[in-house]
């Protein structure tokens, strides 16, 4: 993450982060040919083995990935426009509050898909290919959300573009 030193080029910065609605296919388990999960027991705990993450270049401009520290970055790029544009310091300081609090939800339901899948990879092992309504209407509904809050992440940024953008088209940059 490069400090902006001016607006135009803390707008530039912002613009090209990216939001990927995943589905936080990262918690999913690997499924083998035979469509079991695929686990190893430690002790007497069953660990299921997890899809990859997304490339490292892809998660350093995903907002909104539980998994890398572009959020953080994110807010650090707020802090920076707070300090670039004094006099509009609360603003960005309530769409930084924003975010923060979107992707604070998103960790915690991506914990909770991680769970979810555990229980539909268990379910899996134990059932001989049947289905279960519940766990799949529970995943879905977490993937409903998940793609709410990505929504969410998608309009603050798109809010804060667009402050921006008075920003600079009010002064003699």
């Amino acid at each position: 993450m490069q400090k902006s030193n001016t607006i135009p080029q803390l707008l530039k910065t912002i613009e090209d982060f990216q939001i990927v609605k995943c589905n936080m296919y990262h918690e999913s388990v690997v499924i083998d040919s035979n469509r079991k999960p695929v686990y190893k027991r430690i002790d007497d705990a069953i660990v299921f083995d997890r899809v990859s993450l997304c490339d490292a270049n892809h998660r350093k401009v995903r907002l909104g990935c539980a998994h890398s520290i572009v959020n953080s970055n994110f807010s650090k790029i707020l802090e920076n426009a707070q300090l670039l544009i004094p006099k509009q310091s609360n603003e960005i300081l309530i769409f930084k509050n924003k975010f923060e609090a979107v992707i604070a939800k998103i960790y915690v339901l991506d914990h909770k898909k991680g769970q979810m899948e555990h229980e539909l990879a268990i379910f899996e092992m134990t059932s001989n290919g049947k289905s279960n309504a519940q766990l799949d209407l529970s995943m879905n509904v977490l993937k409903a959300e998940h793609n709410i809050l990505m929504d969410n992440i998608i309009s603050i940024k798109s809010d804060i573009e667009s402050f921006i953008s008075k920003v600079i088209n009010n002064s003699n940059l």
